[in-house]
């Protein structure tokens, strides 16, 4: 009987660790892959709680003067045209309950890069690193504009969305 486990045994691990149909990796996209993917959804972080807590205490507390007290969404699309380009929102609720925007911009140009295995979203001299999964967009970074001006904070999980504009 002893005989007969070490054989079992190594099958049983030999069958382990061969792939079976499912389990093979998928290849990695190339960033132009992956900017048509960015490109064809709208990108929506509906729990921003992470990138709220990034930003820096100044910029809380002149959000909450004028009656922010956290972000609502996050809203990112990018597009083509000449170049890359994104566009971003940053939504909250004021004392009212109605929803407001603010910071938000448009059309700034942006690049995909590769370094050591991680990809970034350059913006101007900000690397947000960024990871694709599954309709999901996965971001962590901010862009820090310099003294006197709120930084814009990309971090969290955007869901991928059909989008409303016909950029």
């Amino acid at each position: 009987m002893r005989k007969l486990l070490a054989p079992l045994f190594s099958s049983l691990l030999i069958l382990g660790v061969s792939s079976t149909p499912g389990q093979e990796k998928k290849p990695r996209t190339t960033l132009d892959e992956d900017w048509k993917t960015l490109c064809g959804f709208q990108w929506l972080n509906s729990d921003p709680k992470e990138a709220w807590a990034l930003l820096p205490n100044d910029s809380k507390v002149r959000a909450m003067a004028l009656g922010n007290k956290g972000w609502s969404r996050i809203e990112l699309s990018f597009y083509e045209r000449s170049g890359h380009y994104i566009n971003a929102r940053w939504y909250y609720l004021d004392p009212k309950g109605k929803e407001q925007t603010n910071p938000a911009f448009f059309g700034i140009k942006t690049h995909l890069q590769e370094e050591k295995g991680e990809r970034f979203l350059l913006r101007g001299k900000a690397k947000i690193k960024y990871e694709l999964k599954e309709g999901v967009l996965i971001l962590n970074g901010v862009e820090d504009l310099g003294k006197d001006v709120d930084p814009f904070v990309y971090t969290g999980k955007y869901k991928g969305v059909e989008r409303n504009d016909k950029k």
